[in-house]
């Protein structure tokens, strides 16, 4: 079962990757006056006609995949907002899966301890073939970008059978506490009476970020970790005299300092868990913040 408004938002992506959404309705004999009509939600059996029908047009795992990635939390509606104000990663996970399995009667939701933390799977029995493979792929992707939204980052989910796919989320950070909920909430309300503090807490969200996300000092990686867009995440910041790029340099200069004066961690890994492309990179930064060489035969023969 899927909200009418999450599936026109998830339509709307899927349109702008040049996928025919009109003609995989009508092929499906739906049309959104029908689905729409004195309802909130879309059973099952409507659901498979449709997604049937996305696949005659040009539906692809990777066109679902980019186009659950890139949908605006706000489609998500008060589900979006429950997650955001659970006091605590547990919480949140515990929310997401009561509600996967008051939804989806064909998806056994399963909540388990597992070393070091917990591990959620899903398990879809029906329907079989192809199709149960493309809902599987998309309620793996709504469900990917709501525990991001919840937790910030997420692993990536792993299949453990067919029709089965599971998270295993660390102890840590499922017990974090987070009073405000997530940074990704600013992206559906920014405390204008508070701006000093929100701003604080998105920043040290974002450098958080840094360490833990194979980034590559990309904006777009670190925006989707929060569930926002890379211009939204420019735009918080930038209202509070702050900008991504410095953001990042600091923290790069800051981590940088520590690896390099530890002397046991080779320069090409350096670079690489600081997010630079190449090691000569890494160096003329390195020299730009020391006013000199790096100071390692590495890269200063």
């Amino acid at each position: 079962m899927i909200h009418v408004g999450l599936l026109r938002g998830l339509c709307e992506q899927l349109e702008s990757q040049g996928i025919d959404v009109s003609a995989a309705l009508e092929w499906a004999d739906c049309d959104w006056h029908t689905l729409c009509a004195d309802r909130d939600w879309i059973c099952e059996l409507p659901l498979h006609w449709i997604v049937l029908g996305l696949q005659r047009h040009g539906l692809t795992p990777a066109a679902l995949r980019r186009a659950w990635a890139d949908l605006p939390m706000q489609h998500f509606g008060t589900l979006a907002s429950s997650l955001a104000a659970a006091p605590r990663g547990r919480d949140a996970l515990a929310t997401l899966h009561q509600h996967v399995g008051e939804r989806w009667p064909t998806v056994d939701s399963r909540l388990e301890v597992a070393e070091g933390g917990l591990v959620w799977s899903l398990h879809m029995q029906a329907p079989a073939g192809e199709l149960r493979r493309f809902l599987l792929e998309g309620l793996t992707g709504c469900c990917t970008r709501l525990l991001a939204h919840a937790l910030g980052t997420v692993p990536e989910p792993r299949d453990i059978g067919p029709g089965s796919v599971a998270w295993h989320i660390d102890d840590d950070r499922l017990d974090r506490v987070r009073p405000n909920g997530p940074a990704a909430a600013f992206d559906a309300a920014w405390p204008e009476d508070d701006l000093p503090h929100a701003a604080a807490s998105l920043a040290a969200r974002v450098e958080e970020l840094l360490g833990e996300t194979d980034h590559g000092g990309d904006i777009e990686r670190i925006a989707h970790a929060l569930g926002i867009a890379p211009r939204t995440l420019s735009r918080r910041l930038a209202r509070a005299g702050l900008s991504f790029q410095t953001l990042l340099e600091n923290w790069r200069k800051r981590h940088g300092k520590e690896l390099l004066d530890r002397g046991d961690v080779p320069m090409a890994e350096v670079a690489r868990r600081l997010g630079y492309r190449s090691v000569s990179n890494f160096s003329r930064s390195a020299r730009r913040w020391a006013g000199r060489g790096t100071g390692r035969p590495d890269t200063d023969a």
